[in-house]
């Protein structure tokens, strides 16, 4: 009898598409990537709120001192990992926290509402945080930020302030607050993956 070379089972090629490597390595950079693109900055600074008086009883502006010039772009975290001002694609704020230090049997009862605001030379003042009214017997409050505000804009200015506006009346007592804001950063780091 004889066999028709159709009947016998010809061995597989060896030989591999490289394809699904390739897709896996091109897979494994892009999650690597994206994973480094954006860095979150935290900005902290305080302020001292004077205790109430006959003649100054509203809040008005509380002014944190570390926030009338807030250089994001020249922050040691960006510079740490080697990043400059023009790889920044976008910024946007992410939290931000007010805590009483001292006293320490403080609260924020004095406070109703407070606000945020981001300004620049030659940009509109925008509102980036805020808290209304502000809860009682509390030593902490975290605002409701903004997060949908594009802050690159102000953060690449010469100069960013974040400016308030607090509703309530002074302390009874001299009430240092704490404030600390964060940032995320979207980096453009796509000539380091490349």
């Amino acid at each position: 009898m004889s066999v028709s070379r159709t009947d016998v089972p010809r061995p597989r090629s060896r030989s591999r598409q490289p394809w699904p490597l390739i897709f896996s390595v091109l897979a494994i950079v892009g999650l690597s990537c994206s994973s480094l693109d954006n860095i979150e900055v935290p900005v902290t600074g305080e302020a001292t709120i004077p205790m109430r008086s006959v003649l100054d009883e509203l809040i008005g502006t509380i002014e944190f001192e570390e926030f009338q010039d807030v250089s994001i772009k020249d922050s040691q975290t960006l510079q740490n990992q080697g990043y400059s001002e023009d790889q920044i694609d976008g910024v946007r704020i992410l939290e931000m926290r007010l805590v009483i230090v001292d006293p320490a049997n403080s609260n924020f009862d004095f406070l109703d509402g407070i606000r945020f605001y981001a300004e620049a030379e030659g940009l509109p003042k925008v509102l980036v945080a805020e808290l209304d009214p502000v809860p009682t017997g509390v030593s902490s409050i975290d605002l409701v930020v903004d997060s949908s505000i594009e802050l690159r804009p102000y953060v690449v200015a010469d100069s960013m302030t974040l400016t308030t506006e607090g509703s309530g009346t002074r302390p009874a007592e001299e009430t240092q607050v704490e404030a600390e804001a964060i940032f995320d950063i979207d980096i453009n780091v796509t000539s380091a993956c490349n």
